[in-house]
């Protein structure tokens, strides 16, 4: 089973059947456990593991598919940040770096790539704090929803 999660206030732009095109990718390589849904771009991205840098992908928080199976044989995650001893055993910076740690731990790994010019934006917090600012968060979405409905 693969889940999209993501942000609640998402813009998402699909043009194809990216769950399809998705499953693809994680059916060819059984040791991806998250794909980033990608980001604007010009041109098509090859599908990556690693960053410029030579570093692995980190977990796309915003907007990522998880194939559920592999991201349950991980459990129980290992917090690697976890201040002992503490009274609460908070983990700090995010879950999401856990997720991260366990990924690397598990010889799993994350990747981006290109899902047929679909993408997803993130709206800064600040267009989202007023009412113009929020009238223009959805102009933009319908902008989006009129080029894929041309293209």
């Amino acid at each position: 089973d693969l889940v999209l999660q993501m942000d609640s206030d998402i813009i998402i732009k699909c043009n194809c059947d990216v769950i399809r095109q998705c499953a693809s990718i994680f059916e060819r390589d059984p040791r991806v456990v998250s794909f980033a849904f990608p980001i604007p771009s010009k041109g098509g991205a090859a599908l990556q593991h690693l960053d410029k840098s030579g570093k692995p992908f980190r977990f796309e928080i915003r907007c990522s598919f998880l194939h559920l199976d592999r991201l349950v044989a991980m459990l129980p995650l290992r917090a690697h940040d976890v201040k002992v001893p503490s009274e609460n055993y908070c983990i700090d910076n995010g879950w999401w770096h856990t997720l991260d740690y366990n990924i690397q731990l598990n010889g799993m790994k994350s990747c981006r790539g290109d899902l047929c010019t679909s993408c997803f934006l993130h709206p800064p917090n600040e267009f989202k704090m007023s009412t113009t600012e929020r009238i223009n968060l959805l102009i933009v979405s319908d902008v989006i929803s009129q080029a894929i409905a041309t293209s």
